[in-house]
């Protein structure tokens, strides 16, 4: 990218300047501004994390949010579940159902009016969860009317 870290600062120091002139500010004392990219140490946690299998939503989430819809796709009521997933019930009834496309699987629109980067990682996670499980649900669905036809 840049040949020495020199070029680099000087770059950065360029454009603090053009966004304190575009700003309407005199001098570059008056409002510091911070541009920097995510720094390598940083990167270097989130790597050893996403390595070590640290994911979002935990295991336990992921288990309580697939019994939880599992139980919602089929159509019937669990108290039990209910009580003890019921956090969850409103990232299936409010977000998921609405979006999803029951024919292909797919979303039909994003939840949140903003682009594919810009939704909420955790929704996003636990939407595609809710996709998989959605997904799994129709197969096996599919498959139980395959059985029946062949009786």
């Amino acid at each position: 990218m840049f040949e020495s870290k020199r070029d680099y600062s000087a770059f950065l120091q360029t454009v603090r300047n053009k966004l304190v002139t575009l700003v309407g500010i005199e001098k570059d004392m008056d409002a510091y501004i911070v541009l920097k990219e995510l720094p390598t140490l940083e990167m270097l946690h989130l790597k050893k994390a996403s390595n070590k299998g640290f994911s979002f939503p935990k295991e336990d989430d992921r288990r309580e949010i697939a019994s939880l819809s599992g139980v919602i796709f089929r159509g019937q009521r669990n108290k039990v579940i209910m009580e003890e997933c019921g956090r969850w019930l409103l990232y299936i009834t409010d977000i998921f159902l609405p979006i999803v496309n029951s024919e292909t699987e797919d979303w039909r629109h994003l939840p949140f009016p903003s682009s594919v980067m810009d939704q909420p990682y955790m929704t996003k996670q636990i939407l595609k969860l809710l996709q998989l499980n959605f997904r799994k649900h129709l197969a096996d669905k599919a498959e139980s009317s395959r059985m029946k036809a062949k009786r």
